[in-house]
């Protein structure tokens, strides 16, 4: 009868006995609805999961930027992790940093830089060293491996080009 928690259960219901289509179903409708901000993040987490039967990482990036600019636009400047809203911001931004990070999935939206921003800005809102750690981990490693032989090649030739005018100009200046 359209009432939310029931919908709610049958959702977690089916995702329980492995059901996808059927959880996803009832999860679609708590989130367009009721506009759930929960259920958006857990809809856009089983859209995102590579174990997942249905992916589509477009609409779960859809999703979890709604999530984010509503949090933005309706909350103070202070984050407080006890905070159930604030928590699905720090949730979907993680998630939504994951997302532009997997470089090896074809239909995924790739940013590598604003998901390593957006993995930083969640991890320094949590300040819990145990998650702080990998995610910190993460980053290093993406930026080091985001150094691309072309990058070095254009760099190094920048380099080469500004030693020689400067060479010239000294040898003209000794003449």
């Amino acid at each position: 009868k359209g009432q939310f928690d029931a919908q709610m259960h049958l959702w977690k219901y089916f995702y329980n006995i492995n059901q996808i289509e059927k959880s996803l179903h009832w999860l679609s409708t708590v989130t367009l609805k009721f506009n759930d901000l929960q259920s958006s993040l857990c809809l856009s987490q089983i859209l995102s999961d590579t174990s997942s039967p249905i992916n589509n990482y477009s609409l779960s990036e859809h999703l979890l930027i709604k999530i984010i600019n509503k949090h933005e636009k309706n909350s103070s400047f202070e984050i407080k992790v006890n905070n159930t809203n604030d928590e699905i911001y720090i949730d979907a931004m993680l998630a939504l940093g994951k997302i532009y990070l997997l470089n090896d999935v074809e239909d995924a939206p790739h940013d590598s830089e604003l998901g390593l921003k957006l993995l930083e800005k969640s991890s320094n809102t949590l300040n819990i060293p145990e998650i702080q750690q990998p995610i910190n981990d993460c980053v290093l490693e993406n930026k080091i491996s985001s150094i691309s032989t072309i990058d070095i090649a254009i760099s190094t030739g920048i380099v080469v080009a500004a030693i020689a005018v400067v060479g010239f100009f000294i040898s003209k200046r000794r003449h």
